[in-house]
């Protein structure tokens, strides 16, 4: 069974991970950050655990 997903708006990711809105959008753009929205609403909102694994400091060879 999928764990439930712990969805937070852009904004809120901006912030709690110091990161741009533009860069975020960025992730979407090229498969790798999951968009989702609430049937009727228009905002965009991310998975935070994705989020956090896309963005985790990676190590440099």
């Amino acid at each position: 069974m999928p764990a439930e997903l712990d969805l937070i708006p852009v904004a809120s990711a901006v912030v709690e991970f110091q990161v741009s809105r533009s860069t975020l959008y960025k992730l979407i753009q090229r498969g790798e950050l999951n968009r989702y929205r609430k049937v009727g609403e228009k905002r965009t909102l991310l998975d935070r655990r994705q989020v956090r694994r896309v963005l985790r400091p990676r190590r440099v060879r």
